[in-house]
C-alpha cells in the first residue's frame, strides 16, 4: 500500500461557496483529479469561512473575560470564539506543551514566525462548532476575522502588557 499526500491551494473562500465544486476543480487542475479510494481532508477554517462563521468587533461578556483569563486569549477573541461555538470543550496550553520540544524548528520552514504566533496565542480552545464539528478556536483566525485583525493584534499587545 502506498500513501501520498498532496496539498492544494484553494481560492479565497467566501460565505456560501460550493466547496465540493471548488475542491474538485482545484484537484483536477493541480494534481490530475481524484482516484478511487482517495481521501480528502479539509481544514476547519475552510469550512468555517464557507459557512460564514466570520466575526466583527464583539464586546466581551463576563464569560469571555473569564475564559480570557484562563486561556490567555484577548477578551474580544474569546468572545468571538464563544459566539461561534456550541461549547468550549477544553483549553489546551499549547505553548506549555511545546516549550521543551523541537517545535517549531523541526516542523516548519519559518521557525521564527511560528514562535511569534505561538507566543501570541499560548493556548488553543478546543470547541464544538454550531454544526457539530470539533475545531480549534471555533475555526476562527485572522483570515475570517478581517475586520478585527489589526484591532485584536493591538488589543493583544496592550492586554499582555497589563498582565
Amino acid at each position: 500500500m502506498e500513501l501520498r499526500l498532496y496539498g492544494i491551494k484553494l481560492e479565497e473562500i467566501e460565505k456560501g461557496a460550493d466547496l465540493p465544486s471548488i475542491i474538485c476543480e482545484t484537484v483536477d487542475r493541480d494534481i490530475g483529479g481524484l482516484k478511487d479510494g482517495d481521501i480528502i481532508v479539509i481544514a476547519s477554517k475552510v469550512i468555517s469561512k464557507a459557512k460564514g462563521y466570520t466575526i466583527s468587533k464583539p464586546a466581551p461578556s463576563t464569560k469571555a473575560k473569564i475564559l480570557s483569563l484562563i486561556s490567555g486569549k484577548p477578551p474580544q477573541l474569546a468572545e468571538a470564539i464563544m459566539r461561534n461555538s456550541k461549547r468550549v470543550l477544553a483549553v489546551i496550553p499549547i505553548k506549555n506543551i511545546l516549550k521543551d520540544s523541537n517545535f517549531p524548528r523541526d516542523f516548519t520552514d519559518n521557525p521564527k514566525e511560528a514562535l511569534k504566533l505561538l507566543n501570541m496565542e499560548g493556548s488553543i480552545l478546543l470547541t464544538e462548532t454550531p454544526d457539530g464539528r470539533v475545531a480549534a478556536d471555533a475555526g476562527i483566525d485572522m483570515s475570517n476575522a478581517p475586520m478585527i485583525s489589526s484591532h485584536i493584534h493591538r488589543m493583544t499587545q496592550i492586554w499582555r502588557q497589563q498582565k
